[in-house]
C-alpha cells in the first residue's frame, strides 16, 4: 500500500476523514484479532467453492487494432473511452440492465506516474480508480456519445479524486485490511472448516470495523475496465513468437464482469472476465459478439 511520503504534497485529507480514520485505528486496536496463512488458505478455498469464475476472449489482428487506434485517434477519444463506451453500449443491446447497479461501472488507472518517487520496479498495489454511474444514451450518435463518455470520464479521474482513497487506505492499520476481508467473506464458511468457529463467528460480530465491512460488500457495479495499453515485449525469441498476451483478469462478489486490454506486437487482446454466479453465460456471449462487432466495424 502506498505511504503517504510517496504521494504528491497537494492531495490532502480533510480533517474531520483524519479524526475519524485515527479514531477507527484506535478502535480496532484494542480488538484487533490477527489471521495466520492457514486461515487465509481456509478463506481462499471457500471462495472458490462458492464461486465459479468464466472468460470470454476477443482477439483483433495487426490490420483490425491499427483501424481502431486510427479511428479513435481521428475522433479524439482514447481505445480505453472507447472501449468503455462500446461494452455500455453491448450491455444495453444485450437487454441486461434490469439492476441499477449494471450501470454502475469502474475506471482504472496507474499511478507510478504520478508518485513522488518513481516505483521503478517495486511489485505493490499502484492502482486506482473511481467508481460511478454510466449509463448509455441511444439517442446518440455513437461516436458523440463516447466523446461526451471520455469528457467525463476524463474529469473524475482526476489525480486529487483517485489518489484520494489510495490514502485513505493507506492511513488504516495493516492488520485492519487483512480483518476486512475475513469479515466480508467470513459467512462462506461451513461448520465442519477447521477455521469455521474463528472466521465465521468474526464475521458475525459487530465491532469496530462491520460498517465498513458492510459498506464494501454492498459496493456492487457492473462492470471494471483495465487497460494496460502497449507493452513492449519482443516479438521472436529464438524460433518462438509471441502472438498475444493474455491475462485473467479478477472479478468478485460485488462485481459481475472485469474487462482486461492489452495491446502487445501490434494486436489489441481483450478478456471478458465473469463470475458465472452473477451473470448468465448465454448474456456474456451476447455482449461478446456485439463488443466484438463494434471494434471490428
Amino acid at each position: 500500500m502506498l505511504n503517504r511520503e510517496n504521494i504528491p504534497n497537494e492531495i490532502s485529507e480533510n480533517i474531520i476523514i483524519q479524526k475519524f480514520i485515527e479514531r477507527i485505528n484506535k478502535k480496532w486496536m484494542k480488538e484487533e484479532i490477527v489471521f495466520d496463512n492457514d486461515e487465509y488458505l481456509s478463506i481462499f478455498n471457500a471462495y472458490w467453492e462458492n464461486n465459479v469464475h468464466k472468460i470470454q476472449t476477443i482477439e483483433l489482428t495487426e490490420e483490425q487494432t491499427k483501424s481502431l487506434v486510427n479511428k479513435c485517434r481521428d475522433e479524439k477519444v482514447t481505445v480505453n473511452s472507447m472501449i468503455f463506451a462500446a461494452f455500455l453500449k453491448a450491455q444495453f443491446k444485450a437487454k441486461d440492465l434490469v439492476k441499477p447497479e449494471k450501470q454502475k461501472a469502474g475506471v482504472a488507472v496507474d499511478v507510478r506516474n504520478y508518485l513522488v518517487k518513481s516505483a521503478g520496479e517495486s511489485f505493490g498495489f499502484y492502482a486506482a480508480g473511481i467508481i460511478d454511474q454510466f449509463k448509455y444514451n441511444d439517442n446518440y450518435n455513437f461516436w458523440d456519445f463516447t466523446r461526451k463518455l471520455h469528457n467525463n470520464i476524463t474529469k473524475k479521474l482526476s489525480k486529487k479524486e483517485f489518489f484520494k482513497n489510495l490514502l485513505r487506505a493507506g492511513s488504516l492499520e495493516p492488520s485492519m485490511h487483512d480483518a476486512l476481508i475475513m469479515k466480508t467473506y467470513g459467512n462462506l464458511f461451513k461448520p465442519d472448516d477447521s477455521s469455521y468457529q474463528k472466521l465465521y463467528s468474526f464475521s458475525q460480530k459487530k465491532d469496530s470495523i462491520s460498517s465498513m465491512a458492510n459498506k464494501l460488500g454492498s459496493m456492487h457495479f457492473g462492470f471494471a475496465v483495465t487497460n494496460l495499453g502497449r507493452l513492449d515485449f519482443p516479438r521472436f525469441y529464438g524460433d518462438l513468437e509471441l502472438e498475444r498476451f493474455l491475462i485473467f483478469p479478477p472479478t468478485g462478489p460485488t462485481i459481475e464482469s472485469t474487462i482486461f486490454v492489452a495491446t502487445v506486437c501490434d494486436r489489441l487482446s481483450l478478456i471478458l472476465s465473469y463470475v458465472e454466479n452473477k451473470i448468465d453465460a448465454k448474456i456474456m456471449l451476447e455482449i461478446r459478439k456485439l463488443l466484438f462487432d463494434y471494434l471490428t466495424s
